[in-house]
């Protein structure tokens, strides 16, 4: 599975933007002590997160990405795709409701 089989089954859910994903999203980077500082934008049907953290280590880009899934995925169905290099990973996501309201994110701790 890839980013493309994830927008794929995104095509038949409603990923319009939402503030609150948005907010929820820079709420909690912001107030997080690993992060050394974030950009989080909303661009063709997705939400992209670049998240630079203040010493990269790839177990605490995990741990930070769960917390962050748990703060703001939907109760129906998460899934998620892994890819990682020496000095990044990235994650992305597709979150949905049972009425399938959904999101898809993709982000990158460095």
């Amino acid at each position: 599975m890839n980013w493309n089989d994830l927008c794929k089954l995104a095509q038949n859910m409603d990923t319009d933007y939402e503030l609150g994903i948005w907010v929820e999203l820079n709420d909690f980077l912001s107030e997080d002590d690993d992060t050394a500082n974030h950009l989080v934008k909303y661009t063709d049907g997705y939400y992209h997160a670049e998240v630079n953290m203040h010493t990269f280590e790839s177990a605490n880009a995990k741990r930070l990405f769960f917390r962050l899934l748990q703060f703001i995925e939907y109760y129906h169905f998460t899934i998620y795709i892994r890819e990682k290099d020496v000095d990044w990973i990235q994650y992305e996501v597709l979150s949905s409701t049972q009425t399938k309201k959904a999101f898809l994110l993709r982000v990158r701790f460095q």
